[in-house]
């Protein structure tokens, strides 16, 4: 494809335009593997650095996401709920306002007693605990530390989850990258105390917090991710 450059629109911006159209077309489906920068640099005939410029646009805005190792892949929007509660993305889109996420930590890390209860394994069974904070209109709304069986999602790191788009829920990572099926999910009894971290995070001084936890399992009825979340409530404090 010849690029306008004498266009007034910079290059970078045609090759989004690009790959939006040819996502709606059908040439580039749900989940595909994109080709590489290297591909896309021949293909349009421009530098490395405009094509990168391109991509990172893209999964910024949810698009496409990247995968570390792997390459850019077209995302799953609009095809599926991919959280088992109500979506947050989808709800505050829906609403006309923008979601994002910032991951605060991702470490793989031994089960304590309390989350090896709550996936119903030894404790000291290796699990991946991640934080992170969700903003809407990039103010902070709410913090979620997850912790997911690492054996059933081997080499996961952080560089699975975006900033946006469908990418940013686990449950979509671990349908998408490890093949697991969720099947159901129940609210539990949340830890009594608010992390001094989490509420830090929040910048909360006006607004209380709230929290809740959650058991999510595979179809199997396996517990694979525990989650508790703290997250800004309607009432002042």
């Amino acid at each position: 494809m010849e690029i306008g450059k004498g266009s007034a629109t910079p290059l970078y911006e045609q090759i989004t335009c690009y790959v939006r159209e040819s996502i709606q077309s059908g040439e580039y489906k749900p989940g595909e593997l994109l080709p590489s920068e290297a591909d896309f640099q021949q293909y349009f005939g421009v530098s490395r650095i405009t094509v990168r410029r391109a991509l990172k646009l893209l999964c910024e805005e949810g698009v496409l996401r990247s995968v570390q190792g792997k390459g850019t892949y077209v995302n799953e929007l609009y095809t599926k709920d991919w959280s088992l509660m109500r979506s947050f993305s989808r709800d505050v889109i829906a609403q006309g306002h923008i979601p994002s996420t910032r991951m605060i930590h991702f470490k793989n890390i031994k089960a304590d007693r309390f989350v090896a209860d709550m996936l119903e394994v030894e404790e000291g069974t290796e699990v991946y605990a991640l934080k992170r904070l969700r903003y809407i209109d990039e103010a902070p709304f709410w913090v979620t530390t997850s912790y997911i069986l690492s054996s059933r999602a081997p080499g996961l790191t952080q560089d699975y989850f975006s900033k946006k788009g469908s990418a940013q829920s686990i449950f979509f990572v671990l349908h998408t990258d490890f093949g697991i099926e969720f099947n159901k999910y129940k609210e539990v009894k949340p830890p009594e105390k608010i992390d001094a971290h989490d509420s830090e995070l929040l910048q909360s001084d006006y607004f209380a917090l709230r929290t809740k936890a959650s058991l999510y399992r595979d179809t199997n009825d396996v517990p694979i991710v525990y989650e508790h979340t703290v997250l800004i409530s309607n009432e002042q404090s």
